[in-house]
């Protein structure tokens, strides 16, 4: 049953959550043109081991999150190449490359997906 005040604590959330969808879809955009503008790999010669053959060069691609204003600046590329862009491979729960390891857009997609639609209204 919804009450007086529900209404409008119910459609914030729902706006919150389209919010969230779209700064997750953008997050996946930035990681796919990351992936796409990436260098090709070059064979590493210092240490010759199957897990190090090949290094993974940084992308040249920019995103509109990259900022530098006066002396602050900020930068989700960085982010999204770190360890900290696939956190269940940078905790050790799984290993890196698994299928299972997905980033930090995808991840955050599907919760902010998940209380947007599946959240009944009774617990809102």
């Amino acid at each position: 049953m919804v009450t007086a005040g529900k209404p409008w604590r119910h459609i914030g959330i729902h706006i919150a959550a389209m919010i969230g969808i779209i700064a997750a879809a953008y997050a996946l955009y930035v990681e796919f043109k990351l992936e796409e503008m990436r260098p090709p790999a070059v064979p590493v010669a210092e240490k010759s081991t199957p897990f190090s053959a090949m290094s993974k060069p940084k992308s040249e691609y920019k995103a509109m999150c990259d900022f530098k204003v006066g002396g602050f600046s900020g930068s989700c590329t960085k982010v999204f190449e770190s360890s900290y862009g696939h956190i269940l491979s940078h905790w050790g729960i799984l290993p890196k490359g698994h299928p299972l390891d997905l980033s930090l857009a995808s991840t955050g997609g599907t919760v902010v997906a998940f209380i947007n639609v599946l959240v009944p209204e009774s617990l809102i």
